[in-house]
């Protein structure tokens, strides 16, 4: 079961999914990255999923926060509770 997990802060940019992908794989994928970010259209707003399992061609997440390097400071501290499970919905 995917988690999503509506955000506050994020902006969008899907930084974290570029820099997770090319951290594990070497590939600049978003499809490949163990992050997903998506858009709720017309509200602005973003949502992540973690995936904490391999599957449909993505990586499972190993917890390494490697993607918080490029979050833009003002989602990290969201993204960083988003990973260690301390924000869930």
């Amino acid at each position: 079961m995917i988690n999503i997990i509506y955000t506050e802060k994020c902006v969008g940019c899907r930084s974290c999914e570029i820099a997770c992908s090319y951290h594990h794989q070497k590939i600049f994928s978003r499809k490949k990255s163990s992050i997903e970010v998506g858009r709720l259209e017309g509200e602005g707003k973003f949502w992540v999923v973690v995936h904490r399992k391999a599957e449909n061609g993505r990586i499972a997440c190993v917890g390494c926060k490697f993607c918080l390097k490029y979050c833009p400071g003002v989602a990290r501290d969201e993204l960083e509770a988003i990973l260690d499970g301390r924000k869930t919905s």
